[in-house]
């Protein structure tokens, strides 16, 4: 009984909390479904560029590979560790369907996943060089993104307009 009306409490309170990122790349929370809004305790040296919430779970993105992470609708948050070659990376978008399972996306077009969380971040990229850099494949035409030349089998992308094995809506 008081197990259920903790997480019935928490569920009402995340269904009236907002967040946004300000021009200054603070994360903002409203308790008030956007009525008034204020700062977070997150670090105020870090630009945030992204945020996201599944209920009470919310994770914030920025620069230098910053991931917070906060299970009680941020209070309090706990840095996620990222790898070694997202600490140069800016988080630009963040997505999670529950506290488990979500989608980093980075300034650099990398896409980075995990399903535990963030205990473990793996990228997405299945370039057979293994270099980190995002590539896509449609109709079996890979393109590579990313700042190191496109390996043997790829092509530099991003596909352009006169790429007619490509639908329009991916251009």
């Amino acid at each position: 009984p008081a197990e259920g009306f903790a997480a019935s409490r928490k569920m009402q309170v995340a269904a009236t909390l907002r967040w946004v990122i300000t021009a200054q790349g603070l994360v903002q929370r409203s308790r008030d479904s956007g009525q008034t809004w204020k700062s977070t305790s997150l670090d105020p040296h870090i630009k945030f560029r992204a945020v996201a919430a599944a209920g009470a779970e919310v994770w914030a993105g920025g620069e230098g590979g910053a991931l917070y992470h906060s299970s009680d609708s941020g209070d309090p948050w706990t840095r996620v560790a990222m790898p070694a070659e997202l600490a140069s990376a800016t988080i630009v978008r963040v997505e999670f369907t529950d506290a488990a399972h979500g989608t980093l996306a980075t300034s650099a077009g990398e896409t980075w996943a995990t399903s535990d969380g963030g205990a473990a971040v793996v990228n997405q990229c299945g370039c057979p060089d293994g270099t980190g850099n995002l590539s896509k494949a449609m109709n079996d035409l890979p393109y590579h993104y990313g700042p190191q030349p496109a390996p043997a089998g790829y092509r530099a992308g991003p596909p352009t307009s006169d790429d007619r094995q490509f639908p329009q809506d991916v251009l």
